[in-house]
């Protein structure tokens, strides 16, 4: 009993020994839509060659001090009906670099930025009905000033 104890105790002061080494933050999530299909005699509604079809989307982002890379992967196993195409693959779609000081920022990769309200330019995604237009390119932010705030952007969609 008494060596149960001691191994306890030694368990819940751990931490005041050990040492914190900050190795980043990983951070993640992963979006799936699916569909299944079932024959409808009410509506004589056309059944598609696979009963089953999912959109499934992975995106990965690891932050360090003012470093932060990321990807996107999307798997269309195939993709579900109503979808504006059809494709039935998988593929690393988004990744990016990017490094961030206090007035200064440069991303290199795949981005989505807006000016303003977004009149102007507005790059975005929204997976539910199949749109991602982000920006391949390079992105850089400067605010040499607080009333001044500089973005010069390039790539392609």
């Amino acid at each position: 009993m008494k060596n149960c104890l001691l191994i306890l105790y030694c368990f819940i002061h751990l931490p005041a020994f050990t040492q914190t080494i900050d190795k980043g933050h990983l951070s993640g999530s992963l979006d799936s839509y699916t569909q299944f299909y079932q024959k409808d005699e009410k509506i004589n509604a056309i059944l598609p060659q696979d009963r089953v079809s999912s959109n499934n989307f992975l995106k990965l982002d690891y932050n360090y001090k003012g470093f932060s890379a990321g990807v996107q992967f999307e798997s269309y196993l195939p993709s579900i009906a109503g979808f504006p195409f059809t494709i039935n693959e998988s593929k690393l779609i988004n990744r990016y670099f990017k490094y961030n000081a206090k007035k200064f920022s440069v991303q290199v990769g795949d981005f989505y930025e807006q000016f303003g309200s977004g009149l102007v330019y507005r790059s975005w995604e929204n997976r539910q009905i199949g749109i991602n237009n982000a920006l391949e390119g390079i992105n850089v932010q400067v605010t040499p000033v607080s009333f001044l705030h500089i973005k010069v952007i390039n790539g392609k969609q």
